[in-house]
């Protein structure tokens, strides 16, 4: 007699498909770690009505768990969004409270819709992938050695990409219409074992995360950094080069947040590429809204992390206007700034990405690849 059967519950509607990787329902992970996930982010911009949208969610298969958010930043006026749920069996159902994110054509569009009228927020916008998504293996230096020694690392696959938006959103009543002639953006799929989930009692004694502090997603069309990656494509296939070093001159507010810098990147063929960053006015996605917790805490108010049991019973959310200092000082932490990034007399809409105020500190103790400009 074979084994016994999984019980109903177990069970989804994927595995009625002939998709099986292990002899386990596909709702089953291959680690009873809590911190596993499956994850989405997209951030998109248009830089000419100075507005960015961050939209991400995720799954914890052994917390049962689900969350997702949804951040807008027009012209300094920063709203946000973010609800948990139990994990339920249909994984092709990713509606989350008010947020439904459909896939209508995998690795090529995606459809966001939103009815948050309480946060000022109502939108449906459609993603357009415009660079074949790249895959990201754990050994390509996401897998870290854990803490405390001896423990093996969170390993993290993946891939990434860039595209176009097209659709609209509302920020309290005004509506902003996007079309992909100017509206850009970048996007990840990332899954296996984030640090961080769980809140800090999950820390097992390291470090809170920053993030990418200092990351970069900028798209020249002919060559893309994300992040450690150049993507370059050739007619004979991707040409994708790895960023070995990164030298950091920036310049910063009266919050000690990002607002102008230099950044050379030394690729592995010996190359290196500078690129100038500016931050577009007040337009910044504190991430913090978005559950990522950190040094600075939680999400502003009831300091949720990421992952964190048990589900909310109302989504939450907040409207501030980061022009002002004390709104910035209140979300600091891992934060999505939209620049305008030129490169040998090109300049292009493009996210740096710090963690808030570390980013300032380290710049003010010469640490390594950090200087102030």
């Amino acid at each position: 007699m074979a084994g016994v059967s999984p019980t109903p519950d177990l069970l989804s509607p994927f595995d009625d498909h002939l998709i099986h990787q292990i002899p386990a329902p596909l709702r089953s992970v291959e680690t009873s770690d809590p911190r596993a996930y499956d994850r989405y982010w997209m951030v998109g911009y248009d830089v000419e009505q100075e507005v960015l949208v961050t939209i991400g969610g995720s799954v914890y298969p052994n917390l049962a768990l689900a969350e997702a958010y949804v951040l807008i930043n027009h012209r300094g006026t920063h709203a946000s969004v973010r609800m948990t749920a139990p994990l339920g069996s249909d994984r092709t159902d990713m509606r989350v409270g008010p947020l439904v994110t459909e896939i209508t054509r995998p690795m090529a569009e995606w459809r966001f819709r939103l009815e948050a009228p309480e946060f000022g927020m109502r939108l449906d916008l459609l993603w357009f992938d415009t660079m074949q998504p790249r895959y990201r293996a754990p050994e390509d230096g996401r897998t870290s050695a854990g803490f405390p020694p001896g423990r093996p690392g969170e390993p993290t696959a993946g891939f990434e990409s860039f595209g176009e938006l097209s659709g609209w959103l509302e920020l309290q009543g005004k509506r902003i219409t996007l079309n992909r002639d100017t509206a850009r953006g970048t996007r990840d799929r990332h899954w296996g074992i984030r640090h961080g989930v769980g809140g800090e009692s999950l820390l097992l004694g390291s470090r809170p995360p920053i993030g990418g502090n200092g990351y970069q997603f900028v798209n020249f069309d002919d060559w893309r950094l994300w992040a450690d990656t150049v993507f370059i494509d050739t007619p004979t296939g991707p040409a994708d080069l790895r960023v070995r070093s990164v030298d950091r001159a920036m310049r910063f507010d009266d919050a000690r947040q990002f607002s102008e810098a230099v950044v050379t990147h030394h690729l592995q063929d010996g190359s290196s590429r500078e690129l100038h960053f500016v931050r577009t006015g007040h337009v910044s996605t504190y991430m913090r809204c978005g559950f990522y917790g950190g040094p600075n805490g939680g999400a502003p108010g009831s300091g949720r992390w990421q992952g964190q049991l048990p589900p909310m019973a109302q989504p939450e959310g907040e409207i501030l206007d980061t022009s002002q200092t004390e709104a910035k000082l209140a979300l600091a932490g891992l934060t999505e700034h939209l620049c305008l990034v030129s490169f040998e007399g090109r300049t292009v809409p493009g996210i740096l990405q710090t963690y808030d105020p570390i980013a300032h500190d380290l710049c003010a103790r010469g640490s390594h690849g950090w200087s102030f400009l």
